[in-house]
């Protein structure tokens, strides 16, 4: 056998080799991505549910204007982390790192009117303008605020 003929069998079989490797690193690191990502979402809803006071004003009646100073600029603090929130999930699927499933669940709660409140068109109004179009014109529809 020739040494040039078996140097180059060793050297596609390296190279094989690594594309396994390649292919198993970028496998786990995608779950790693994934996993990190659902902790940070989980961490995020539960920051909301241990908040009593934010709890008290997400109760409100949102089509009275009986919200004091503070408490329009704590809503809109609000508003604003559920936007940059669906933000995220959103970009993580369009990178296929999580399911749409996800997205859709977490839309729930901008079902419940707030995006139509004053408060929430402002804010909406605010964030869009540093938002990615295909965000946007999802996050409108998914609202329904042109409508």
């Amino acid at each position: 056998m020739d040494i040039s003929y078996l140097t180059q069998v060793i050297g596609a079989l390296g190279v094989i080799a690594s594309i396994l490797y390649l292919s198993i690193q970028v496998r786990q690191n995608t779950k790693i991505a994934r996993s990190d990502t659902l902790n940070a979402l989980t961490n995020r809803l539960l920051l909301v549910a241990e908040n009593n006071q934010l709890a008290g004003l997400i109760v409100k009646d949102w089509s009275d204007d009986e919200f004091t100073p503070a408490e329009k600029t704590q809503l809109s603090y609000w508003i604003s982390c559920i936007v940059v929130d669906l933000k995220d999930i959103h970009s993580q699927c369009q990178l296929k790192v999580l399911p749409k499933s996800l997205l859709l669940e977490r839309t729930q709660i901008i079902k419940q009117g707030i995006f139509k409140s004053v408060i929430g068109k402002s804010v909406c109004s605010n964030v869009s303008k540093s938002c990615d179009k295909k965000f946007i014109i999802w996050f409108e529809k998914e609202v329904g605020l042109g409508q």
